[in-house]
């Protein structure tokens, strides 16, 4: 059992590689790094450099132990955040400034970010809220994003993407997976997919710009509101399926 304590300045972050296990990063105190790691592997390394916090279970560039490990962090708000991992579950409670995350297929969980680049093979990806702009690549992983403030870009081969509400454009592309988006209220939307279903709200008042191709897929589109008011904003969504439908309503 590893247990340290750090003192870091205001643009502290954390650098963690871990092959396998789970990685659990907690809200902390202003100014100080907890870490505690549960793990056999005798070569496991936590130290400080500078603001930053590395703990990995790899030296010399490689691997050192096939051991897995659990490590919990209690981490500043507003810290950056780096996390590899094979296999372990990432789970990060803590509100992070910015993410980068890489694993071949433990699942990850993100309560609140600035902003996220996440790239995983099969594991599934949960994000609370993000800020800014977010970008996931995942081969067959599920993707929930609840609320987006920035860009979103998104490509997956099996994958559903779900997003709750979206200010920002997105850019989604997936070979079979599904495309649901409750509430899209940003300027651009981009959606390929190869046979999976797309569903978009979209606000009542929007003036819609739609360009869809459908090969063999159904279109659904909301009736006319009949109203005589202007519409209140504008939008432009490109839509290109081979087999599955498009259906798009007023939210």
């Amino acid at each position: 059992m590893i247990s340290k304590e750090f003192v870091v300045g205001s643009n502290a972050d954390i650098d963690i590689h871990v092959q396998s296990g789970r990685v659990e990063i907690r809200p902390g105190s202003a100014g100080v790094v907890k870490v505690d790691v549960d793990t056999e592997n005798i070569g496991f390394i936590v130290e400080q450099r500078g603001d930053q916090i590395y703990i990995s279970t790899k030296q010399n560039g490689g691997w050192s132990s096939r051991n897995s490990a659990y490590v919990v962090v209690e981490l500043p708000n507003d810290s950056d955040a780096n996390v590899a991992s094979a296999s372990a579950r990432i789970e990060i409670d803590a509100p992070v400034r910015d993410l980068d995350a890489k694993t071949a297929s433990g699942d990850i969980y993100v309560a609140s970010a600035r902003g996220a680049t996440i790239k995983t093979a099969s594991g599934d990806i949960r994000i609370g809220e993000a800020e800014a702009d977010v970008k996931v690549s995942s081969a067959s992983g599920d993707v929930s994003l609840d609320k987006a403030g920035g860009k979103v870009a998104f490509s997956s081969a099996s994958g559903d993407l779900f997003i709750g509400n979206c200010d920002g454009a997105i850019n989604a592309s997936t070979a079979s997976g599904d495309v649901e988006i409750q509430r899209f209220s940003g300027r651009q939307l981009n959606v390929k997919s190869m046979s999976g279903d797309v569903e978009i709200g979209v606000p009542a008042g929007t003036r819609l710009d739609l360009d869809a191709t459908l090969m063999s897929g159904e279109l659904h589109l909301p009736e006319s509101g009949g109203g005589s008011e202007p519409s209140s904003r504008q939008m432009a969504i490109r839509v290109k399926l081979v087999s599955g439908d498009l259906r798009i309503h007023r939210v």
